[in-house]
């Protein structure tokens, strides 16, 4: 739908009689699409495709292949080609192994966040009565989300899912078919409460334990809606006196003093339980139609809560939450006794909520995300910068102190049935080396349970703001009772680069950076760490170079270790040692900002080589065979090898090669690869080549009866012509002041002055200097006189 979507939605493409097509030659020239999949215009697409290759020619259908071959791999890599994983009748159903692996990953899915020992359930000899209520306690629909059966997820409860069971179906099965082994539940009653909107619900009508297929199962009607519909029958004037009486009775909007609404039905069906479940959360919904205005539950939610709890101030809540998204749930989670997120945890939720609170198993999942307090966002993500905090109403002046921002429930997040005890925790390498460490976790409680372990770095500093703290490595182990295990890890190099300050695109490692490794989703090394036994810190690398340049070791990556060339050992780079040496003697030249000219070849180098090698790479996956011609690495960007000890900006005190240096060849005088100067021997061979050169020279003038001192004098004439006549009467043929002199215009750009004296022998401290003050003084001069 996105190839569409560039005319009709984002409008980068113009709008014509066929848009499809246009927008599908786009996307296969501009984009990397590899397919389509709009199931209703299939033809169109296709269509399109040839078109482009075929007729117009506006595609190389090599594109195509490339597509292709990317879309087979991805099969290939799925086991799709497989002969022993032919589909047929047999394997292509439903097996009960699927459906089995299917719950275990739901029930380690659901996120114990708030347990006021409640859970597991307990229950005496007369067992429990309970209620489930709320918009998603019946619901598959609403457990799986969109992208389930259909775009928007499933339509119908009945016809859309074949397993799985909702939240009431799942605790009223279990009260009649685990009655005689000794089930907790006495008995499970239901009311819908809300709507997903907050309004109005109709409770089940046709007896199939499902309400979601009464009406509209998104948006279920009201008891005034349904007089309204009578009454279109009737006239407007009926529709008109239903909304007064609704006013004045207050049925209409959500008042606490309703006494005729779907909460109520709810709020009086408890009466006489337990234990009242209250399941509240979203609807099915995928993508662009998902998107909501405010990330507030809606309000008719939080008011079934709090009218339940209003009514029955001893009476246990537990709250469950199903969604695709963290809505902020304001009080809610106060008024219950227990909260489980269960996000979109897909058909068999149901069936895993009931042995989650009967105690089958011990809770082990975490908080992926960090759960909003409030609406703008204040500590979300975890890994937000340091800097990142709000402000309280305490100290000198409102909201001037600073603190943390507060969170529902943070990363990581989740409670266990049992408690897990951390000790021992030791770390070894450094940033350049990378991480490796081990600590101890026991199993103190009385419970058989899986924990998840967390390590996280802490950095003290960063070229650019660090994150408050970084998950680095996560392993989830069992334990039995009492039972206690090693747990190592290991953190690399890679792993601890990190977005620099010179772009958003490239990861640099920092060698002069020390750290903070703390385990544990609760421990925070930046407040305790020197006194938390859970938290070691890294120091700085030992062997971290001064002149260390990000740049340099990106580049010299690319030159050195990319496998789809070998171009560093053609052009005489042996080591990456080499490569490094070369660029970082470019940052050797002083510039007056300490931090301009450090780089060595700098990031524009570092871009420029990124283009040429992924050339190289799509030249092997088109033709593997074919030769990479590396003199692209030293013409398409800078020379490295002619330029060396000239930083980004071509300042230094290297010499820049006068011939033209296609094949990356490195100079004949200058810095070598390694930084080392060459010796006497390799400067007697130059001066040699140079005596060989002027020689030849010279006997070619004299074979053709031409002196040196004929020469400078034919070269002086010509100068003199083009010059306008003697004016200040010296005899010198100057002009004011200028002595007679001769500028080359030689393809070397060596700048050469004849003469001994220029406006009064001013000083010039360049040659392009020159050249500037003798314009100036002909344009004063010889305003009339047009200068070359």
């Amino acid at each position: 739908e996105e190839i569409n979507n560039l005319h009709n939605w984002h409008h980068i493409v113009k709008e014509t009689g066929d848009s499809v097509a246009a927008a599908t030659e786009y996307a296969l020239r501009q984009g990397t699409v590899d397919m389509s999949m709009i199931p209703w215009n299939v033809d169109g697409f296709v269509n399109a495709t040839v078109d482009a290759v075929e007729t117009k020619k506006v595609v190389d259908e090599q594109r195509i292949h490339d597509s292709a071959k990317r879309v087979l791999k991805l099969k290939y890599r799925l086991g799709m080609f497989r002969q022993d994983q032919e589909m047929t009748a047999d394997n292509a159903g439903d097996t009960v192994n699927q459906h089995d692996q299917a719950l275990e990953m739901t029930r380690q899915s659901l996120i114990v966040t708030e347990n006021g020992n409640l859970l597991p359930l307990k229950a005496d000899s007369d067992g429990l009565k309970l209620l489930v209520t709320g918009p998603t306690s019946n619901s598959r629909i609403a457990q799986s989300g969109g992208w389930t059966v259909g775009w928007q997820g499933a339509t119908s409860e009945t016809a859309s899912f074949t397993v799985g069971s909702t939240v009431y179906n799942a605790f009223w099965q279990h009260s009649t078919t685990e009655s005689d082994s000794g089930s907790i539940f006495t008995s499970v009653a239901y009311s819908c409460g809300t709507d997903f909107l907050g309004g109005e619900c109709v409770d089940d009508t046709n007896g199939d334990n499902d309400d979601n297929d009464d009406g509209d199962n998104r948006r279920k009607l009201g008891f005034l809606d349904s007089i309204t519909d009578v009454g279109k029958q009737i006239g407007d004037g009926f529709n008109e006196g239903v909304s007064d009486v609704g006013d004045w009775l207050g049925w209409n909007g959500h008042s606490s003093d309703q006494n005729h609404t779907s909460i109520e039905r709810a709020v009086d069906s408890a009466k006489d339980v337990d234990l009242v479940v209250i399941c509240i959360g979203e609807e099915a919904y995928a993508e662009k139609p998902g998107d909501i205005r405010s990330p507030y539950l809606p309000l008719g939610q939080v008011e079934l809560v709090r009218r339940m709890r209003k009514q029955y101030p001893d009476k246990a809540i537990l709250l469950v939450y199903f969604g695709g998204r963290p809505r902020l749930l304001q009080d809610t989670p106060q008024l219950a006794n227990a909260v489980v997120l269960g996000f979109l945890a897909g058909p068999h939720a149901g069936q895993a909520l009931v042995d989650l609170v009967t105690g089958q198993y011990s809770p082990s999942a975490r908080l992926p995300i960090t759960y909003p307090l409030a609406n703008d966002g204040g500590g979300a993500p975890y890994f937000h910068t340091i800097s990142d905090q709000c402000t309280r109403g305490e100290g000198i002046l409102p909201h001037y102190e600073y603190a943390p921002c507060d969170v529902q429930w943070p990363f990581g997040h989740g409670l266990s049935y049992t408690t897990f005890e951390y000790s021992d925790l030791t770390v070894r390498g450094n940033i350049v080396s990378g991480i490796s460490g081990s600590v101890q976790v026991q199993n103190s409680g009385t419970m058989g349970a899986a924990e998840a372990v967390m390590i996280f770095t802490f950095d003290d500093f960063r070229k650019t703001t660090p994150e408050y703290k970084r998950l680095r490595a996560v392993e989830k182990v069992w334990l039995d009772p009492h039972q206690s295990l090693t747990v190592e890890f290991q953190i690399s190099a890679d792993d601890l680069k990190f977005v620099g300050p010179h772009d958003d695109r490239h990861y640099i490692l920092d060698p002069t950076m020390s750290f903070w490794v703390g385990v544990g989703h609760d421990t925070d090394c930046r407040t305790d760490g020197p006194n938390h036994g859970l938290c070691q810190h890294v120091e700085a690398a030992q062997e971290s170079i001064a002149n260390y340049s990000p740049s340099c070791q990106l580049s010299c990556d690319l030159w050195v270790n990319d496998d789809s060339h070998s171009c560093a050992s053609q052009l005489g780079l042996t080591s990456l040692e080499d490569c490094l040496g070369l660029c970082q003697a470019s940052s050797d030249w002083p510039m007056d900002s300490a931090s301009v000219g450090t780089e060595g070849w700098g990031w524009n180098y570092l871009n420029c080589i990124e283009s040429v090698v992924w050339g190289f790479q799509q030249q092997k996956l088109q033709d593997p065979g074919s030769d990479i011609n590396c003199a692209k690495m030293t013409s398409l960007c800078r020379d490295v090898f002619a330029t060396q000890h000239l930083n980004e900006f071509g300042l230094g005190p290297g010499v820049l090669s006068s011939g033209s240096n296609s094949g990356g060849r490195p100079p004949l005088y200058g810095t070598t690869i390694g930084g080392i100067a060459p010796g006497p021997s390799s400067i007697a061979r130059v001066f040699g080549l140079f005596a060989l050169v002027v020689g030849t020279v010279v006997v070619m003038m004299a074979m053709r009866g031409v002196s040196v001192s004929d020469l400078i004098l034919q070269r002086r004439r010509r100068r003199q012509d083009q010059l306008p006549h003697d004016n200040d009467d010296n005899g010198d043929g100057g002009v004011n002041g200028v002595e007679m002199f001769s500028i080359s215009d030689e393809a070397s750009g060596v700048v050469a002055v004849e003469g001994k004296s220029l406006f009064g022998m001013m000083s010039m401290s360049s040659p392009s200097e020159l050249l500037g003050r003798i314009e100036q003084h002909k344009r004063q001069e010889f305003a009339s006189v047009p200068t070359s």
